[in-house]
C-alpha cells in the first residue's frame, strides 16, 4: 500500500500489479532498462509440522482457489 500511496502521490514510479495500477500512467516498455513482461512468484511458507492442521490447510486451500480463480486479474489479462 505504501509504494501505491507514493506513485499515486507523485513521488516516482513503482512496480505494480495491473489491478493497483487503476487510474496510473503505464511507463511505456521502450523506456524500461528491461523491457518486456515483469513477473513475480508468491511464496507461502508454513512448517512441515503444521501445513496439515486444519486451520492452516484452510487458509492453504482458499489462497490456491483464490489465486487461481483470479489469475487473469492478476497477470492483467482481464
Amino acid at each position: 500500500m505504501a509504494q501505491i500511496e507514493a506513485v499515486r502521490s507523485g513521488l516516482g514510479i513503482g512496480v505494480l500489479p495491473h489491478y493497483a495500477a487503476k487510474g496510473l500512467t503505464a511507463v511505456p516498455p521502450s523506456l524500461l532498462s528491461t523491457p518486456g513482461k515483469m513477473s513475480r512468484e508468491l511464496w507461502l511458507l508454513v512448517h512441515r509440522d503444521l501445513k496439515a492442521a486444519p486451520r492452516f490447510r484452510a487458509v492453504i486451500d482458499f489462497l490456491v482457489d483464490r489465486l487461481a480463480r483470479d489469475r487473469d486479474v492478476l497477470e492483467g489479462t482481464a
